[in-house]
């Protein structure tokens, strides 16, 4: 088992758009967000190679629910 270490968690959300028009609006339909944050993608990469990989991490508040979910579908039971 490998342990990445995370202590700087985040959320990345990621946007798609049609085209990008400078000085124009933008419509979003979907958002799309995931754990990410160094130790989490090392993992996540480690995970796919068929190494087993955990990430501890510590969070805090409102930010932790969605999060760790994410975490725990992402990585550690893969």
């Amino acid at each position: 088992m490998i342990l990445t270490v995370t202590l700087n968690a985040a959320l990345d959300v990621t946007c798609n758009v049609d085209a990008l028009v400078p000085y124009g609006s933008h419509r979003v339909d979907r958002p799309f967000s995931r754990a990410g944050g160094k130790g989490v993608e090392a993992a996540r990469v480690l995970s796919a190679l068929g190494a087993p990989a955990a990430v501890p991490y510590p969070l805090a508040g409102d930010f932790d629910v969605g999060l760790h979910e994410q975490f725990r579908t992402s990585v550690a039971e893969k």
